[in-house]
């Protein structure tokens, strides 16, 4: 029998990105281990995907209780290996976190700590819109956004992608929490925290503008 992960690897993989691997069975040996690992380990054994989508060439799987990130090795260069190290290591409580990173000779698969993303896309008018049933804390948005932007700028990356709809709710944590670093980008100067409004936090303000009119 094959988890309802292990089925999408064989159907979506086979058929859509692992082009040069056609036999079925080879890639369940392959793979089946690792996704059991997962599911065991960060899902509480329950493989229901969720949902799935693919992000700049970067298959997102949403299970239960994490999310599964799938990278073509060729994408994921220096650049996305030291910040994605960065993170783990960091464990920032308003930076995703991430459980764990594993390699394979043709792709990257990265586990994620699941949180409620700020804005969701509604089938009933086709229309990605802000997630109304949560009850929106700007403060503590605000103050969460500037405290990860400034502490990754400090470091030497920019995020380059802080809109509402890469941040989303940590319910445990009661913390507004950015993702999605598939924009990021090693910066020329170190900023400081008391520095002037940078690129990462102008971006953060325009999307609360569009979102919130404010």
């Amino acid at each position: 029998m094959y988890t309802d992960i292990e089925k999408y690897f064989l159907v979506e993989f086979d058929t859509d990105i692992l082009t040069n691997e056609r036999n079925e069975l080879t890639l369940l040996h392959r793979y089946s281990d690792l996704l059991n690992c997962i599911s065991d380990k960060y899902n509480n054994s329950e493989s229901e995907i969720l949902s799935i989508k693919e992000d700049m060439h970067i298959k997102v799987i949403v299970l239960n209780l994490c999310i599964l990130r799938i990278i073509p090795t060729d994408l994921y260069n220096e650049r996305f290996s030291n910040f994605y190290k960065y993170a783990q290591d960091m464990g920032h409580p308003n930076l995703e976190h991430i459980y764990e990173i594993y390699k394979t000779k043709d792709y990257i698969f990265i586990v994620t700590k699941k949180i409620k993303p700020l804005i969701k896309f509604c089938e009933a008018i086709c229309e990605i819109v802000l997630d109304t049933t949560h009850k929106l804390n700007l403060e503590k948005l605000k103050i969460n956004m500037t405290s990860i932007l400034a502490k990754i700028n400090s470091d030497g990356y920019n995020h380059n992608d802080c809109t509402l709809d890469n941040i989303g709710y940590d319910e445990s944590t009661d913390s507004y929490v950015l993702f999605d670093f598939d924009k990021i980008s090693c910066s020329k100067k170190r900023s400081c925290e008391g520095s002037i409004i940078n690129r990462d936090q102008c971006i953060f303000l325009n999307s609360l503008k569009f979102w919130l009119n404010i």
